[in-house]
């Protein structure tokens, strides 16, 4: 199979030209209706400079992107999304990285997850609004259930990290992404469209292509998705990939002294009378056979 190794960029018109703007008043983040607040550090680094982080670290990128207490991304998907740097620049860039040629074409299959989902959308609208499959899930309406889930309050320690990281910070890593996404669209059982609004509210990085094709992705009705009867255990996820809770510890403030091992087993955390931690919505057994029952259902009556 032949692969490329350099894609032609765009390149930028010649003939622009500055427009006229009254440049002696610049808007403050008053006027603009905005307020400061500080963003994390890599975030003020150039596409280059995160680049050149990167390079040390994807010898490893394969096996460490998983684990969500590991900074072994690139960072740059806010980049991408605010055009500050292209996905072909970057394929370039990355392909001519001094680094073993499995790793450099791991994180390029990422950077084409991102552009199939841009071709999904534009050649199926529709998927913004509807499930791709056409199949009818008979959707759990409880708004409680959903506020939970938004706040973090769940009993879940991972959901509850993970979606109180996102509302302080407007990050999430892609393993989080995944399993809070399941655990809102499978063991709570509610509406992958109100989890989409909500990322799309909270995330630096909002791309609706992503968003829209990944929620389809976790909740069973996109295209290429996870099968219905596979089911994220949240605790097996936290343990799996975060065996010391250090990411769930540093979130959670309240655990910090609590063992790992209570932090990824179901309801422990809850047994401890010194914490005043949130019941569990629903558990995790019972809302996996709930919710593999109902979208057998809703496929058998496609």
């Amino acid at each position: 199979m032949h692969s490329s190794n350099n894609i032609k960029e765009f390149e930028t018109p010649k003939n622009l030209k500055k427009s006229k703007f009254d440049y002696s008043f610049i808007p403050t983040l008053n006027d603009l209706g905005l307020k400061k607040q500080d963003l994390p550090d890599f975030l003020y680094k150039s596409a280059d400079e995160l680049i050149d982080i990167f390079s040390k670290k994807i010898e490893n990128y394969q096996e460490n992107r998983d684990y969500f207490y590991l900074d072994a991304s690139s960072n740059l998907s806010v980049h991408l999304r605010f055009g500050l740097i292209s996905a072909r620049t970057l394929f370039n860039k990355i392909k001519r990285l001094n680094a073993p040629k499995k790793q450099i074409d791991f994180f390029i299959r990422e950077l084409f997850w991102r552009e199939f989902y841009n071709y999904i959308l534009y050649h199926f609208p529709k998927s913004q609004f509807e499930n791709l499959n056409a199949i009818k899930v008979n959707w759990n309406q409880n708004e409680d259930d959903f506020k939970n889930w938004c706040e973090g309050n769940t009993g879940v320690p991972i959901i509850d990290a993970s979606m109180r990281y996102l509302n302080q910070i407007g990050l999430m890593h892609n393993r989080l992404r995944m399993v809070t996404s399941s655990y809102l669209t499978k063991n709570l059982l509610i509406d992958w469209r109100k989890g989409e609004e909500y990322f799309a509210l909270k995330l630096l990085d909002y791309e609706a292509s992503s968003n829209i094709g990944s929620w389809q992705w976790a909740a069973s009705t996109g295209v290429d998705s996870v099968p219905y009867f596979r089911v994220f255990n949240p605790y097996l996820q936290s343990k799996k990939f975060d065996k010391d809770a250090i990411f769930i510890k540093t979130v959670l403030k309240d655990l910090k002294d609590i063992s790992p091992k209570v932090i990824h087993t179901e309801n422990s955390v809850q047994e401890d009378i010194f914490l005043n931690y949130p019941r569990q919505i629903v558990g995790i057994n019972y809302s996996r056979n709930r919710a593999i029952m109902e979208f057998k259902r809703a496929n058998n009556d496609k």
